[in-house]
């Protein structure tokens, strides 16, 4: 099963395909931005902020602007207050958060040379 995600993510050893990664990146940014305008609280007209907001999220260790985890989790003591999104849509994003980490993962191990096929 691990070689077969691997195989969907980045493939085995060198080569072009870590650039599966991106597609993965892609995709899972679109799917976060249109959770938060169709189950969230946010409409299409925001869709620049939201996409990039969905992207900060899955980036695993680099942080784009602390304003989108406001805008996704809330901040009751910001003034004026944010509240959080809907209980589902918080979920959603742990596991978002989640999904960069074992991509990211995927990629380094893929760069270091542990998925070469021997």
């Amino acid at each position: 099963m691990g070689l077969s995600v691997l195989d969907l993510t980045i493939g085995y050893g060198l080569g072009n395909r870590y650039f599966r990664v991106l597609w993965w990146v892609g995709g899972l940014t679109l799917v976060g931005a249109f959770v938060l305008i169709g189950i969230g609280s946010h409409a299409w007209a925001e869709f620049p902020s939201i996409f990039f907001a969905s992207l900060d999220q899955l980036l695993p260790i680099i942080s784009l602007d602390k304003a989108h985890d406001v805008l996704i989790f809330g901040d009751l003591k910001a003034k004026p207050p944010c509240e959080a999104q809907a209980f589902g849509v918080r979920v959603y994003f742990y596991l978002h958060k989640i999904l960069g980490w074992v991509l990211a993962s995927f990629l380094v191990a893929g760069l270091g040379g542990l998925t070469q096929r021997n």
